[in-house]
């Protein structure tokens, strides 16, 4: 069950539309820093629809005359359609109803800031291995070519000599070849980004798969648990009702396997039991979390224990995603110099075998 406010956007739509992480990092860091300072939020719209794509000052100024007209700002920022990404929004309900939004967007900000210094890294630690991998597909290539090339016509087909035993030789050849590595590259690359985006709703059943999985699990279940810590303890320290608390800490993680544990939890928090029995009742939190949790109420300080837990989950999903670039870099090297020998011992089997039909 989602809530009624966020509904889901098209993954196409996600895909196109949304704002940049730079964008996204910036308007988070400007609004945490005016609504610090005092500002109101309609002129801290008014600057942010003079800064920007033009998007981005529409989308500022179609706001501020919402929350003119009496929308809240989630409300306001629920009408740019596809624009701030639905967890951003669930992390601005949690805010106002927290009345913590200078924390929230400064929170939202390093988060943005985070993601994209990490997404760079990971891009940066591909270049080496993808350049060996494309100088592979280019040797590959010219030996496809070059067969065709230098063929002679009188020769027959079973005759020719194919070097990489693939039937595939001059430009006719290069062109299917082609055709298979570049499909292949392309199905890759539209699953990578639909599990990204969460198409056809795959979270609620991948990430049970994947967070067992060294490394990428780290990265999918730490992300998810700061971001928890963090809403929890900013409407606990409000004073907001414990059914809200819960339920926005589940939905702010932006995680379906994680919000598919918010009933359950809600229902136990109805039934007066403590929020850590509730977060375990909801079967998808771990146990460092609940004890987080039952530590704080035991000792009545339990914004700063999830705080602190906030911080502990940060730090340890920073280093899981700098792990996974290295790992991903040293994956992609591994399989061009897998493809490099394969192709090494396939052509010496094609020139022994042409060796012994001639003797």
């Amino acid at each position: 069950m989602n809530p009624p406010e966020f509904q889901r956007t098209s993954f196409l739509g996600n895909l196109l539309k949304q704002a940049s992480l730079f964008t996204l990092e910036s308007f988070c860091q400007r609004m945490a820093m005016g609504l610090k300072a005092g500002v109101d939020v309609l002129k801290m719209l008014d600057s942010e629809a003079k800064v920007g794509s033009e998007r981005h000052k529409q989308v500022a100024m179609n706001m501020k005359n919402q929350i003119r007209g009496g929308e809240t700002l989630v409300g306001a920022m629920k009408q740019a359609g596809d624009y701030f990404p639905p967890m951003l929004l669930q992390m601005v309900s949690a805010g106002e109803i927290s009345g913590g939004l200078d924390r929230l967007f400064a929170y939202m900000a390093a988060y943005y800031r985070d993601l994209r210094e990490s997404r760079a890294d990971f891009f940066r630690q591909l270049v080496n291995p993808m350049l060996q991998l494309v100088l592979a597909l280019a040797v590959v290539s010219g030996i496809i070519y070059l067969q065709g090339f230098l063929a002679s016509p009188q020769v027959s087909q079973e005759e020719k000599f194919d070097p990489l035993g693939f039937g595939l030789s001059g430009a006719s050849g290069l062109a299917i070849f082609w055709f298979f590595v570049g499909g292949f590259l392309i199905v890759v690359g539209i699953v990578a980004i639909g599990i990204w985006k969460n198409a056809i709703n795959c979270h609620r059943w991948l990430i049970p798969l994947i967070l067992p999985v060294p490394i990428i699990g780290s990265v999918f279940a730490n992300t998810a648990l700061a971001r928890m810590s963090m809403t929890l303890s900013m409407l606990l320290n409000a004073g907001a009702d414990a059914v809200a608390c819960v339920r926005q800490a589940f939905y702010s993680t932006g995680n379906e396997y994680y919000i598919q544990g918010e009933p359950k939890a809600s229902e136990c928090v109805q039934q007066g039991m403590s929020l850590a029995e509730s977060f375990q009742a909801s079967g998808v939190v771990p146990n460092e979390f609940v004890e987080g949790v039952s530590i704080g109420e035991l000792s009545g300080n339990e914004t700063e224990s999830l705080e602190r837990l906030a911080t502990e989950y940060d730090r340890r999903a920073k280093v899981a995603m700098s792990q996974l670039c290295v790992a991903a870099s040293t994956a992609i090297a591994i399989a061009t110099s897998l493809l490099i020998i394969f192709l090494i011992i396939r052509m010496a089997m094609q020139y022994v075998a042409m060796l012994q039909s001639f003797m």
